[in-house]
């Protein structure tokens, strides 16, 4: 009967899987050997640099303060769990009040004028 199957799943964004059957005739042992191989996942905003933005103080208890070399359009400030829970438009403002965040970690978005995000984490006590 069969000495080898292969299959190959071209649906994976480049990347494919093979499975194999060797020596099947209905009767023996079948074997298969089968990969998946993952690609890396790449968000599409990049960590601050101390160079590019800089959050103060952290932790905050009312207002973060960011200084930056590009003007800041918007900033969103997100939960661990991955919630939007405060977005506001900066309109050259440098200052963000989070005094009503419950205490916990959150993540900030900051975009450019040139729609450029930096994300940081920060903590709010």
């Amino acid at each position: 009967m069969w000495d080898r199957a292969l299959y190959n799943n071209d649906n994976t964004g480049g990347e494919w899987q093979n499975a194999g059957i060797q020596n099947f005739d209905g009767f023996q042992p079948v074997e298969f050997v089968y990969a998946i191989v993952c690609s890396e996942i790449n968000l599409n905003t990049e960590e601050l640099s101390i160079t590019d933005i800089q959050l103060y103080p952290n932790p905050v208890t009312e207002n973060i303060h960011i200084k930056s070399k590009e003007e800041i359009q918007k900033v969103e400030i997100y939960s661990t769990s991955g919630n939007l829970v405060f977005s506001q438009n900066m309109n050259n403002k440098s200052i963000v009040n989070v005094e009503h965040l419950t205490n916990g970690i959150y993540l900030i978005k900051i975009t450019d004028q040139k729609g450029v995000a930096k994300t940081a984490k920060f903590i709010k006590k």
